[in-house]
């Protein structure tokens, strides 16, 4: 899974290995609360999908339903079925499962969808005025009940700190991120890369208003969406403006947009999530 006994790999921590014409095998760090990382099996998932997609088209759109948590002893399997091959879409459906003790079970469903380049008018949302990120100061923030280790490939850097206050605050937050090592040029495990960073942030973002001293919350995705608008690098920094827009009956639903250094708007991401105070999850 790494290159060494004690680094992790960005590029190898979302690689899968290629089992027959349509199945794959990955392996996955554990992350909140023993949990296996879900930001992991679903960029995995997109990996797995780009491997049998037509050669000329680029992602534009994926998103992934958590079902169950999964079990980081366990390798996760990936079946990839076509749902449409047309003449510029190519859409699949990725299923994620464990074999655990003789009994399959499926802990994500997913499906990835590839455009095929073309050339159009184009318009965005504009990037916040926020300094670079080699402007902000170094901070470390470790998500309580959360492995530190999966976010130890990530370089992060947060304009206004990290969101590290025990007391009720908007959940709004910017934050450049990066990663540490450089990835290859395929455009695909840039986006690979991304999906697995989001799934880091987001639900961090819904928890801000919910912040108590006397009490901690616990949070699980249960899904994660990503549009794909324009090229970008996982190895250079990016802008990941986040906010919550509701939390009801114990879910919260959380947004992003992610901008390149120079303004573009590269990435959108959208995912809901279940945070309970610590006693229930």
């Amino acid at each position: 899974m790494s290159s060494s006994a004690n680094k992790l790999v960005l590029a190898e921590l979302i690689e899968v290995a290629q089992i027959s014409e349509n199945i794959f095998l990955g392996n996955c760090l554990p992350g909140a609360t023993g949990r296996i990382f879900g930001g992991q099996v679903a960029a995995q998932s997109m990996r797995s999908a780009i491997l049998v997609r037509p050669d000329d088209r680029n992602i534009h759109s994926y998103s992934c339903v958590f079902l169950r948590p999964g079990i980081s002893e366990y390798k996760v399997r990936y079946v990839v079925n076509e749902l449409r091959n047309g003449k510029s879409l190519s859409t699949y459906r990725v299923d994620a499962y464990q074999d655990i003790e003789g009994d399959e079970s499926l802990i994500m469903t997913s499906t990835a969808s590839f455009h095929i380049n073309e050339v159009s008018q184009s318009y965005q949302d504009p990037m916040p005025s926020v300094i670079s990120a080699e402007e902000c100061g170094l901070a470390e923030y470790i998500p309580p009940g959360s492995n530190s280790r999966v976010r130890e490939p990530i370089d992060f850097r947060w304009p206004d700190g990290p969101p590290n206050s025990i007391v009720p605050s908007h959940p709004r937050q910017l934050t450049w991120f990066k990663s540490k090592d450089l990835l290859p040029d395929d455009p695909l495990i840039h986006a690979c890369a991304l999906t697995y960073i989001t799934d880091l942030t987001l639900t961090r973002t819904a928890h801000m208003p919910l912040n108590n001293p006397q009490s901690r919350q616990l949070g699980a995705s249960l899904d994660h969406s990503m549009h794909f608008h324009r090229p970008f690098r996982a190895d250079e920094w990016v802008l990941f403006e986040q906010e919550a827009a509701s939390y009801s009956g114990s879910r919260s639903i959380a947004s992003g947009k992610i901008f390149t250094k120079d303004g573009l708007l590269a990435v959108s991401v959208r995912q809901e999530a279940l945070i309970r105070r610590a006693e229930r999850i």
